[in-house]
């Protein structure tokens, strides 16, 4: 998909990248599943809510952008990735499992850096 993608410039290549990666996850959760007896619905909701939450974010973020175009690219720029993050902070922090997530998060830095 990627080399059919290509024939359209970059934008090409990150689409057939994305179609790729669709079209492999419900595969590897069928695999997951099967091989490791792993929860797929699990992986597919999880998936699914973070999907959901980058969609609104870029909404939100795109919008943003659009009725702030006189600010001036860097600060345009500025303007989307502030709202893209709240926003998407904040829909995941609008179910239970995703404020569970978000406040695992310190320690996820924190295993990190040791």
């Amino acid at each position: 998909l990627i080399v059919a993608g290509s024939t359209f410039g970059p934008a090409g290549i990150a689409a057939g990248y994305s179609i790729g990666l669709a079209v492999s996850w419900p595969i590897n959760l069928a695999w997951l599943k099967r091989t490791a007896g792993l929860p797929a619905k699990r992986f597919l909701l999880q998936g699914l809510r973070v999907l959901t939450a980058g969609c609104i974010a870029f909404v939100a973020s795109k919008l943003a952008m659009s009725l702030a175009d006189d600010i001036g690219p860097v600060f345009e720029i500025l303007l989307g990735g502030s709202v893209a993050t709240v926003v998407y902070t904040s829909v995941l922090a609008s179910s239970r499992v995703g404020r569970a997530e978000l406040k695992s998060f310190p320690k996820l830095v924190g295993a990190l850096r040791k």
